[in-house]
């Protein structure tokens, strides 16, 4: 055999093995790769698919992460919703009484009107339990960072004003959150008011907290400077979140 055949074979056999030791582990990677990805695609397709509570409760996390990224986004700029505020009304959903189709799914948005046009040096703060759609009436530009979400519930706004909102505390169900019943869960509730005192720039003691027992009739919630009124619904005072928060300092 002749050197120069000699000298093929060995280049030829030394690029067999830098394929061998090189390039083929990549290309196992490669596929390997693929086949993970495919396999937590077809994890999250079975979870979808799965019992009715798992899908429900997936469905819940995304709209409720969908809303808030949308609010935030339109939110006005930090400490705008602390100029030219002078109290804050603390305003909590309460829908037990709304019994009919148009609020008895847990998982439809109810669909509401907003009045804010009686709104003038005051905010507010909405915690619901269930998804609200709001349609917003009587905005102004100069009430910039002037509402706040808060609760369980996702939260849409139409339309959705470029900076009335001031902020969200949003969470899905099962996690640390304020709750409707204050006397049940005071230390969240307390907790979540100090922030919100914080982002108005506002004392606990001109923080007015409102609960709002909605019907299965109504169409439009106002929010004023003197407080929140529904078309049907009643509302009740619970005082001012520093009167029902001194225990906390004591």
């Amino acid at each position: 055999m002749s050197f120069d055949r000699i000298g093929t074979l060995v280049v030829a056999g030394a690029l067999a093995v830098l394929l061998f030791t090189q390039v083929a582990p990549q290309i196992f990677m490669l596929g390997a790769t693929g086949y993970m990805v495919k396999k937590a695609g077809d994890a999250i397709d079975s979870a979808a698919a799965g019992p009715p509570h798992v899908s429900a409760k997936r469905r819940e996390y995304a709209r409720l992460t969908d809303s808030a990224k949308a609010l935030n986004q339109s939110a006005a700029m930090p400490g705008e919703s602390a100029r030219g505020t002078q109290r804050v009304d603390v305003v909590l959903i309460d829908h037990t009484q709304a019994h009919d189709t148009q609020w008895g799914d847990e998982a439809a948005y109810r669909e509401i009107g907003l009045d804010l046009s009686q709104l003038r040096r005051g905010a507010g703060v909405i915690i619901a339990e269930i998804p609200i759609r709001w349609q917003v009436r009587g905005h102004r530009p100069e009430l910039r960072g002037r509402l706040g979400f808060e609760g369980k519930g996702a939260v849409e706004l139409d339309p959705l004003p470029q900076g009335l909102v001031a902020g969200t505390r949003l969470a899905p169900s099962g996690t640390t959150r304020p709750t409707l019943e204050i006397d049940r869960a005071s230390y969240r509730f307390c907790s979540s008011m100090i922030e919100w005192s914080q982002q108005f720039g506002v004392p606990e003691r001109n923080m007015y907290v409102w609960k709002l027992f909605l019907s299965a009739g109504d169409t439009m919630v106002t929010l004023k400077d003197g407080g929140v009124r529904a078309s049907r619904g009643h509302v009740r005072s619970l005082g001012t979140a520093g009167r029902i928060c001194e225990h906390r300092r004591s």
